[in-house]
């Protein structure tokens, strides 16, 4: 919901939801994975074919339950997003130091970072229920 909302004596033009929500959730990922921008699956979705997107990872925001994908776009799908894509799903099937190895011949933010979670995890694996989820903590 998007207007004025509030009393007849005070009110302020705001945005509130769920896409609301998620949007201010992610909204301090791109810090995180040293990027310019991170998008949710619904705007993904939405920009479609018109865009270069690499899924970066999977999140459980604050307050949710689910884990949201989170995409990098791009005009153009650069060369370094399809094995960045390979190594992803070497991550999500725990084969930590083969993503790291795909990830640190990359030259870029979220590459760098996924890479030192990968050694981190192949030297100290996360519970065998983990699911290749990486959990928010704050905001």
């Amino acid at each position: 919901m998007v207007g004025n909302v509030g009393s007849d004596t005070r009110f302020n033009y705001t945005a509130v939801g769920e896409a609301v929500n998620i949007a201010a959730r992610l909204e301090g990922l791109p810090g995180i994975y040293d990027c310019r921008i991170v998008i949710g699956p619904e705007t993904a979705a939405r920009i479609g074919e018109r865009f270069g997107l690499r899924e970066i990872d999977a999140v459980t925001v604050k307050g949710k339950a689910e884990p949201v994908r989170i995409y990098e776009p791009a005009t153009e799908a650069p060369p370094y997003f399809a094995p960045y894509a390979e190594a992803l799903e070497r991550y999500r099937e725990r084969q930590f130091e083969a993503a790291a190895a795909i990830w640190e011949g990359l030259a870029d933010g979220p590459s760098a970072v996924m890479a030192a979670r990968a050694r981190n995890y192949a030297k100290d694996p996360p519970p065998e229920d983990w699911g290749g989820v990486f959990v928010m903590t704050g905001k």
